[in-house]
């Protein structure tokens, strides 16, 4: 999570006791600090300010066996950015160096509204901007290929990591488990084809994207992925607009602007390779996402609200004819 004007206010009322975010001993003191965001990554990320000087955020690994991980969000984090210039950008690497073994990363601090913000308020002509430019980045995306890998099986990547989420709930929640059994199995006899791998945000969630108030699109948040594709983050933002993962913080969109929304990014969806088949891998991978943010939720009702919404896409597999043109 990164600070913009809109999240510091909900996240100033999450955050009761920032020293707590890490075991007492392993936290790094970092001078400047104003505020402590919470995320699931495991890393920190802080608001900084130098005296007199601009405030920045700054990214720092949870521990020092995820340096290197840290390390590729920051590549990833610049190249995205590169790639995209004219379309939209990424918050600015301003450094980066160690505290106490720990890598870190620091960014300019982005100051707009995120997605679901800017949209609650957005006329038309906005919102059908927001359309264009979102789409425009995975077109981005969708153009690149990944040439250190080949064609991968992202059929077993999917049933692979939903058969150990479910291993995972087993002690923990066993009717959260169960209903990732279903999905498992639903997913069974399915055989999409091999994908290309390509450049994608991993997490991109309408919290992660930040309009500026000359209208530029900020990508924040950037992500290592099990799954490198554009077609993973058309997913992310149907976790949002088909899954109402945002909802469980903030209160509901119009209906119009998130049925305008899906729609239009459905369209390009099949457009940029002409198959149609698209849409039914993109219900799989939101199944897929909530199960594996599961194992995070902290109570068992944040559980609840995400497994009755994966059931409702594991039903759409069930029985939809789109998921019929995917098996053998």
């Amino acid at each position: 999570m990164t600070a913009t004007f809109s999240s510091l206010r909900t996240a100033q009322a999450r955050v009761a006791d920032p020293a707590a975010a890490m075991p007492a001993g392993a936290r790094p003191s970092v001078p400047g600090l104003e505020l402590e965001l919470v995320g699931y990554s495991g890393a920190r990320v802080l608001l900084l300010r130098e005296p007199g000087g601009w405030p920045f955020v700054r990214k720092i690994a949870g521990s020092a066996g995820q340096n290197e991980r840290l390390k590729s969000q920051a590549s990833k984090q610049q190249r995205v950015g590169r790639l995209l210039a004219g379309l939209a950008s990424t918050p600015e690497i301003l450094g980066e160096g160690e505290i106490e073994g720990r890598y870190f990363f620091d960014m300019s601090y982005v100051r707009g509204l995120d997605g679901i913000s800017w949209l609650r308020t957005a006329g038309f002509e906005g919102v059908s901007r927001f359309a264009r430019s979102l789409i425009a980045v995975m077109e981005a995306f969708a153009g690149t290929r990944e040439e250190q890998r080949g064609p991968f099986d992202f059929r077993r990547a999917v049933f692979d990591k939903c058969s150990s989420v479910a291993g995972t709930l087993r002690d923990l929640d066993p009717e959260a488990a169960s209903a990732v059994d279903r999905l498992v199995a639903a997913l069974h006899d399915w055989r999409p084809g091999l994908l290309e791998p390509c450049m994608c945000h991993g997490d991109f969630t309408l919290e992660n994207l930040i309009v500026t108030p000359s209208g530029e699109l900020i990508l924040i948040d950037l992500l290592d992925s099990y799954l490198d594709h554009w077609l993973a983050d058309v997913a992310k933002l149907g976790q949002d607009l088909q899954a109402g993962w945002y909802l469980r913080h903030h209160p509901p969109l119009a209906m119009s602007v998130v049925h305008y929304l899906r729609t239009e990014i459905e369209r390009a969806v099949v457009k940029f390779d002409g198959d149609e088949r698209n849409l039914a891998v993109v219900q799989v991978l939101i199944a897929t996402n909530l199960a594996r943010i599961l194992p995070y939720a902290k109570t068992s009702a944040e559980r609840r609200f995400v497994y009755h919404r994966m059931l409702h896409f594991t039903s759409n597999i069930e029985t939809s004819h789109l998921a019929s043109l995917e098996k053998t």
